[in-house]
């Protein structure tokens, strides 16, 4: 029975799988992709918080055009349902992004305007803190979202689960020997998604108003 079930539930996967076609980001989908992240991701995440300007000027459009970063896009019907998004060197990409003076205009209205606080600089200032226990902070798997009307369906599912396999395995092509992520322990979903997915808990990081987890995967 169990044999049967099992059968079953792999046949409706790949039924969905061929209706959804997974691709390279490109900076066409930048526009896209920003507005997917802006209705789909928590409204209290500093990257959120910051607007949809420098979501899309600041860190889409510079992480498709670096040679440090890449992604991948889940198309469906003709439009972008879901992405994920990975880092061949991290800590490179964030060094060298050409628009860290606009991010950091940006910041500052968002501060005088009362629109983000000083703890969520502050959080954001010690990037480093990240670091610390990984075995390597090169590869990483970034951002990723899905269309808030896939969020807990099957079709949203397969197509989460591809663009995130594709950046494993792109970071794997590239010779990574761990990828690490972030996730927020209030994120349950993303948390089972990378003990799924292999990763394991790293280290728990306290910040001000809530605590971020690091993970890490070894291939």
């Amino acid at each position: 029975m169990l044999a049967i079930l099992d059968w079953v539930v792999a046949s409706i996967f790949m039924v969905l799988y061929r209706n959804i076609m997974i691709r390279k980001m490109t900076l066409r989908d930048v526009d896209e992709i920003s507005k997917i992240h802006m209705s789909s991701w928590d409204k209290n995440i500093l990257l959120t918080k910051l607007g949809l300007k420098f979501v899309r000027d600041c860190f889409y459009q510079p992480l498709v055009a670096s040679k440090d970063a890449f992604g991948f896009v889940a198309i469906k019907e003709k439009r972008i349902i879901g992405y994920a998004t990975g880092f061949s060197n991290y800590p490179a990409f964030v060094h060298n992004n050409p628009k860290t003076n606009l991010g950091r205009l940006i910041a500052l209205w968002k501060l005088l305007t009362f629109q983000i606080s000083w703890k969520d600089v502050l959080d954001a200032a010690n990037e480093g803190i990240k670091y610390r226990k990984l075995r390597d902070s090169k590869f990483m798997l970034g951002a990723l979202a899905l269309r808030n009307e896939y969020k807990g369906t099957l079709s949203g599912k397969v197509a989460i689960t591809a663009c995130i396999k594709k950046v494993l395995a792109e970071c794997k092509k590239r010779k990574a020997k761990s990828v690490w992520g972030v996730t927020y322990k209030q994120n349950i979903p993303m948390q089972k998604y990378f003990y799924k997915l292999g990763f394991y808990l790293v280290e728990e990081i306290k910040l001000r108003g809530r605590t971020m987890q690091i993970f890490e995967k070894v291939f």
